[in-house]
């Protein structure tokens, strides 16, 4: 078990080549005596880390958007609920083939693509929270009581 867990790239075992899988190769190993599992682990981090760090950044405008929409209502409310309308519009997958034709391939570009796919998910999400958030009765008498506790130390 601890040799389908090595992730090394020198690691080969040419008594086994193009085997199948089995306990010690949990993947197989290809012709050139690798084991599948491991390389399958480290392009597994890239992809993830990918991943995540296009999610956290399209959460964090995503949500910046949101609650300038929510919280301003009128003309930014519509200004940036269009611009989410307009990258609804578009298939994630086409979207991120254009990004990358304009910007060039890598990692970065593919992570700016799907970044740029998720920001109208939370900006809407965010946006409908802000709102109800903005008719609550503690929102509304939040300026009452300040006032009140400003006479207090007055």
């Amino acid at each position: 078990m601890a040799d389908a867990l090595r992730c090394g790239k020198t690691i080969f075992d040419y008594d086994s080549l193009n085997n199948g899988p089995s306990l010690q190769h949990w993947f197989g190993v290809d012709s050139l005596g690798r084991d599948i599992f491991s390389r399958v682990l480290v392009g597994a981090q890239i992809s993830l880390a990918a991943g995540v760090f296009a999610v956290f950044i399209g959460a964090i405008i995503g949500t910046v958007l949101g609650l300038l929409a929510g919280y301003y209502e009128g003309w930014w409310d519509r200004f940036i609920m269009r611009i989410c309308d307009v990258l609804f519009a578009f298939p994630g997958i086409l979207l991120a083939i254009a990004v990358v034709a304009v910007l060039g391939s890598g990692i970065a570009n593919v992570i700016v693509a799907v970044a740029i796919f998720s920001i109208p998910a939370f900006a809407r999400l965010v946006r409908g929270n802000t709102l109800v958030l903005k008719q609550q009765t503690f929102i509304e008498s939040a300026p009452q009581y300040r006032r009140q506790r400003h006479d207090d130390f007055v």
